[in-house]
């Protein structure tokens, strides 16, 4: 069975969206490692983080101007990563009764269920269209909760067909200050929407005292047409300190992360993983 792997959290089914790459599941990733477009990645790329120690197993707590892509190899940890995406036009899909829901309360129950620490990175506009779901997961100590601009606007374009947001900075500090509200304690930690960045990007990220973190493995929810391809795609390229990228959504077309999440975190346990937040995992900026 086939299903389209795209970039993290490439928006579905906006008036912008264009390019995607069809994939069979568990073939293999997306063309550039980190799931981006070549033509907005960063040059020179850095080591998945860069810092002075850590603790054996982990890699070094990752500064503002690290772009983070996986943990140590040599870690038995693995970071389960969140998108919780809202743009403008989900919202008008939500309004006009088309999605039910970008938010699945499945998903969450079952996080808290297995007992999986996660790391959830919400957009502005999903925390207000969800501030009591958004409320919860930040008091929930299982959980971490990290920035994903306001909008779900791209960094750098093209972005599969995102339009790019007018102020970067202005975006992330929208952002910040209501999760500083949730959580005034939160990692400084951000994910460019659909992984698009280029060097402005970092710089403005950097400006705001955040630290960049992108992914190693694609679960390829975002546009899984049955739950054993989310399986499949993420078992299959996973290892130790891999931070895999999947959403919270739970209306069309990403509601079955939850359904998949059970087979998942056995498979990982069954290799000798376990699944942690992402400042365990790499550390707090």
């Amino acid at each position: 069975m086939s299903l389209l792997l795209v970039a993290g959290c490439a928006a579905p089914r906006t008036e912008h969206s264009a390019g995607t790459w069809p994939v069979t599941a568990g073939v293999g990733a997306a063309p550039a490692p980190s799931g981006e477009p070549s033509a907005t990645r960063a040059t020179p790329e850095p080591s998945p983080v860069a810092s002075s120690s850590a603790a054996p197993g982990r890699s070094p707590s990752p500064r503002p101007r690290d772009l983070v892509r996986h943990g140590s190899r040599k870690s038995t940890m693995v970071a389960l990563t969140f998108d919780a995406d809202m743009t403008t036009y989900m919202e008008k899909q939500l309004d006009r009764g088309e999605v039910d829901s970008y938010a699945n309360p499945r998903l969450i129950a079952e996080l808290r269920r297995l007992k999986v620490p996660a790391t959830i990175f919400m957009t502005g506009l999903w925390i207000e269209r969800y501030p009591r779901v958004a409320a919860g997961l930040a008091a929930d100590p299982l959980f971490e909760v990290a920035d994903h601009s306001y909008d779900h606007e791209a960094f750098s374009t093209p972005c599969y067909g995102l339009g790019r947001t007018g102020d970067m900075r202005l975006s992330l500090r929208r952002t910040e200050a209501l999760l500083d509200r949730l959580n005034p304690g939160h990692p400084r930690f951000f994910r460019f929407p659909g992984g698009c960045y280029d060097k402005a990007a970092l710089k403005a990220v950097a400006a705001e005292g955040l630290t960049p973190v992108q992914w190693d493995v694609v679960g390829g929810d975002a546009f899984a047409t049955s739950p054993d391809a989310i399986v499949k795609q993420t078992l299959d390229h996973v290892r130790g300190g891999s931070i895999v990228v999947l959403h919270l959504g739970g209306g069309k077309p990403s509601g079955l992360t939850d359904k998949a999440l059970p087979a998942i975190v056995r498979g990982l346990r069954e290799r000798g993983l376990r699944p942690v937040t992402l400042s365990t995992l790499v550390g707090r900026p």
